[in-house]
């Protein structure tokens, strides 16, 4: 906890750091990206704080964080050439054979990580494609954050990015609502940052999940060089209900049957709160109370209820707000061996009532629990997502290196 927290610091000091450089905004279709000098040892130390702390940077919350740690695993071994999660694409006739790949050449984050190297192509356009990454609709359009560099020869070509939308279904959406991004490198010497913040009209109602295409495009001159890329990093706004943080009043939601159950935000409420609402649910999912405070109760006092017999229960809150409700919950991310990540949202805030006697007898996992912990039912991943779990809020697994 403590060397994640000064993690954060030093992330926040390199993003400070990044913003004293030269900034340079480009427009695409849709989009507007800022160039930035990126600082490589920085940068690594902000990747190792995003997989270390339990909570992400303010604001937002990471569903693609693709530092080319390593290949992916073939008969047994890591790939030298593929990254994990990704596969090569070709358009307009762009010729077959490898599209470059894993590269040692210029690591970004790490010595002992890779970049991603392609290069420039005979004709047409060719790169890597990543595997999918959650989407919330409009109200919480991505920010995405690309690294590259060229090589000291690159010449003829042009770096890409194109961002595809996949449906509920897991098909792929129309090539008309695909965004490709202009990606202009400032020079071979040392690594540019492309920040794209989506314009929330490009993203279609149906889609469900994004991919990101990194490629070359074959342009004037002679072909020659690379692209490598570093990073690529993309983030959603936190859900509105997140910055409440609700918690229980006792450690681990634990409390002693005939004292009231006490919750209590941490944080903000929805602007415009006017009341908050819990709704009280047995370990069957049946509902057993309703309680509703007005807001101004909630943030100093807390919700307060008294269950009328021992057991275990759930409680969601929602906010009543003049825009409509907002379920106060916190979200989860974690990512699988592919360093894909999915979404998590559980409604519910689990807690036990328990008689006087086992009150001082906290549940024997409680030891490896966060204080205060809420879970409850939570949504279920898609297919491509089903190996992420989540036990505390934004907290990614460690790296391996």
């Amino acid at each position: 906890m403590l060397i994640g927290f000064l993690l954060l610091v030093i992330a926040g000091c390199s993003s400070a750091l990044a913003g004293f450089g030269r900034t340079r905004a480009t427009r695409g279709r849709g989009v507007v990206a800022y160039g930035l000098p990126a600082v490589p040892w920085l940068a690594a130390l902000a990747m190792l704080a995003s997989a270390s702390a339990q909570t992400a940077p303010q604001g937002e919350i990471v569903v693609m964080d693709e530092v080319f740690r390593e290949g992916a695993i073939s008969a047994g071994s890591f790939s030298p050439r593929i990254p994990a999660g990704w596969r090569e694409w070709r358009l307009d006739g762009a010729p077959q054979g490898p599209v470059g790949g894993l590269s040692k050449e210029h690591a970004y984050a790490s010595p002992k990580f890779h970049s991603l190297s392609i290069p420039v192509p005979d004709r047409g356009v060719w790169g890597w494609e990543s595997a999918q990454a959650p989407l919330r609709g409009r109200s919480r359009p991505p920010r995405i954050n690309f690294v590259l560099r060229p090589s000291a020869d690159f010449s003829g070509g042009a770096p890409v990015a194109i961002l595809l939308f996949v449906d509920a279904q897991g098909a792929p959406m129309p090539a008309a609502t695909q965004v490709a991004i202009d990606l202009p490198p400032d020079n071979a010497v040392s690594w540019t940052e492309r920040v794209v913040a989506l314009d929330p009209a490009r993203i279609p109602e149906d889609a469900r999940t994004f991919m990101v295409r990194l490629g070359v495009r074959r342009t004037d001159g002679p072909a020659s060089g690379a692209v490598f890329f570093g990073l690529v990093r993309a983030m959603l706004p936190n859900a509105d209900g997140t910055g409440a943080r609700v918690r229980g009043a006792q450690p681990f939601n634990w409390f002693a049957f005939g004292d009231p159950v006490v919750f209590k935000p941490q944080g903000e409420l929805p602007e415009g709160t006017t009341e908050v609402s819990g709704r009280v649910l047995d370990s069957e999912g049946r509902e057993v109370g309703v309680k509703t405070v007005d807001a101004a109760t909630f943030a100093n006092d807390g919700c307060r209820f008294t269950p009328k017999a021992p057991g275990h229960y759930s409680v969601v809150f929602t906010a009543h707000t003049p825009t409509g409700d907002v379920v106060l919950a916190d979200e989860y991310h974690d990512r699988a061996q592919d360093n894909q990540i999915a979404l998590f949202q559980p409604e519910g805030h689990a807690f036990a009532v328990v008689r006087p006697r086992d009150a001082d007898r906290p549940p024997a996992t409680a030891a490896s629990s966060p204080p205060a912990r809420t879970c409850g039912p939570s949504s279920t991943p898609s297919k491509a997502s089903s190996a992420h779990g989540r036990s505390s809020p934004h907290r990614a697994r460690s790296p391996r290196t």
